[in-house]
């Protein structure tokens, strides 16, 4: 242990009292679900645990599309299922589910804003510099987010 420099080594450090985490169903999602769980058991912390659905429309106005609600309800049921399968797989029971629709980094920091979170928990595919070139998700969330954002790496 090195020796403290600065007067604040007797106080407490602050802790975090509601997390966020935001899944994309990828690979990654079980690796990173289990960080942000053990983490709020650790903290003692809330958990809110998320997803953005995102999807455009073709511009192709010959494509027969179902009505826009409908396929939207179909896309939110669905990743509200897949939520509550990780939360139920890594016995987070408690945790708080939100599922909303558009992009994925407006809808992570407005969800993190809403709920107050303080610390966002989220994963990155470990694309090496083209990822990092034209800008990932996690680190678009990174850079705007009002609060500590936590990135996680995929295992191995």
């Amino acid at each position: 242990m090195f020796p403290s420099t600065d007067n604040t080594a007797g106080q407490a450090m602050q802790s975090y009292e509601k997390i966020l985490v935001a899944v994309d169903f990828s690979d990654i999602s079980d690796h990173l679900m289990q960080r942000a769980v053990d983490l709020a058991r650790r903290l003692g912390a809330g958990l809110t645990v998320m997803h953005a659905v995102d999807y455009a429309w073709p511009s192709d106005t010959d494509l027969i599309l179902p009505p826009v609600d409908e396929v939207e309800s179909q896309l939110r049921s669905s990743a509200q299922e897949r939520l509550k399968q990780l939360i139920e797989a890594h016995n987070a029971g408690d945790a708080t589910v939100v599922v909303t629709v558009g992009r994925p980094v407006a809808e992570i920091l407005d969800t993190a804003e809403q709920q107050g979170a303080d610390l966002i928990v989220i994963g990155t595919h470990g694309h090496s510099a083209l990822g990092g070139l034209l800008g990932s998700t996690a680190d678009k969330v990174n850079h705007r987010a009002g609060c500590d954002v936590l990135v996680v790496k995929p295992q191995g």
